[in-house]
C-alpha cells in the first residue's frame, strides 16, 4: 500500500553511501544503477499488436565521485594493462532517518567501462565518472 506523501518522508540523497569491493567511498556524490528488461518481440497469430518474450536483464550504473584520490584507477588499469578485467561488488544505501525505512542493494560481478587517466581545469573541482555494469543484484532492504 502506498505510503502517505508527507514532505519529510521523502528521501535525501545526502544520506546515500556506497561501499566499493567493501570499501567505503566518501567521496562518492552520486550513485545510479538501473535494472533493463531484455525482450524478443513476437507475433502472435490473431493479435495485432506485438508480444514480448522476457530474456532477462543487464544491469548498468554510473558512479560520480568527486575526485580527491585515484582509488578506481589503482584497482582497475593495473589489470587492464595486463590484458585481465577485475570484477568486483557494490553495496549501495540510502538511509535518511527521517524517511520511512532504508533501501540497501548488493552488486556483484561488476565491471569497470571507463576510467579517467587525468582531467583537471583551474579553479574547479572536479568529479570523476565511473560508468559500470554487474551481473547480478540482491535487494537487500526496500521502504515498503
Amino acid at each position: 500500500m502506498p505510503k502517505e506523501m508527507i514532505a519529510q518522508k521523502t528521501i535525501n540523497g545526502t544520506y546515500g553511501e556506497i561501499w566499493f569491493n567493501g570499501l567505503k567511498l566518501a567521496n562518492c556524490k552520486s550513485f545510479q544503477v538501473k535494472a533493463t528488461g531484455e525482450y524478443q518481440e513476437m507475433d502472435i497469430a490473431g493479435k495485432a499488436g506485438k508480444a514480448q518474450k522476457f530474456l532477462g536483464y543487464s544491469l548498468a550504473g554510473t558512479m560520480t565521485l568527486t575526485k580527491i584520490d585515484s582509488t578506481i584507477a589503482s584497482m582497475v588499469l593495473p589489470f587492464w594493462k595486463k590484458g585481465e578485467n577485475p570484477t568486483f561488488t557494490i553495496v549501495g544505501k540510502l538511509a535518511d532517518p527521517s524517511a520511512y525505512g532504508a533501501e540497501r542493494i548488493s552488486l556483484s560481478g561488476v565491471t569497470v567501462d571507463e576510467v579517467t587517466l587525468l582531467d583537471f581545469e583551474q579553479k574547479n573541482v572536479k568529479d570523476e565518472e565511473v560508468p559500470f555494469k554487474a551481473e547480478e543484484y540482491d535487494l537487500l532492504d526496500l521502504i515498503v
